[in-house]
């Protein structure tokens, strides 16, 4: 999120800030804003929407927070060097975080092989869920 950009380079001091001005990207509404210093008029339309206080403009933020939340997620737990996974099975997992919050889908799992599943779900309040099974199955004959 933007917002969280803005308030991390403030408190780092590495980057400067300044006062610019955006329009919601929902209702247009005008106002001024801190931005970081080289910021395009897109980002800060972008983080002007994040602030609006507009019905749309918060379910936009709230969209917004949980899709950059559930790739966080799909990527702490499935791009991981020591258990590569197909990278196009982690593409499919990142093009269906828009379909469960769009309410397209409930829940879906996929077999990624060699024991490693992947499940995305909705949870009741609307956040993703993204869930890594590993099964390992040990077999001996005597």
């Amino acid at each position: 999120m933007l917002k969280h950009e803005v308030e991390e380079a403030k408190r780092e001091g590495l980057i400067g800030t300044i006062i610019q001005q955006g329009a919601c990207k929902c209702c247009g509404q005008l106002m001024k804003i801190e931005t970081i210093i080289d910021w395009d008029e897109d980002r800060c339309h972008e983080l002007a929407t994040e602030k609006c206080d507009c019905e749309d403009a918060k379910e936009y933020t709230r969209k917004k927070y949980w899709h950059e939340n559930a790739n966080k997620k799909i990527s702490l737990l499935f791009e991981n060097k020591k258990e590569p996974v197909n990278q196009e099975a982690v593409g499919l997992m990142r093009n269906t975080v828009d379909l469960l919050i769009d309410n397209k889908l409930e829940s879906i799992s996929i077999d990624l092989g060699q024991g490693v599943k992947a499940k995305l779900c909705k949870n009741y309040k609307g956040k993703i869920k993204v869930e890594r099974t590993n099964t390992v199955k040990m077999t001996e004959e005597a």
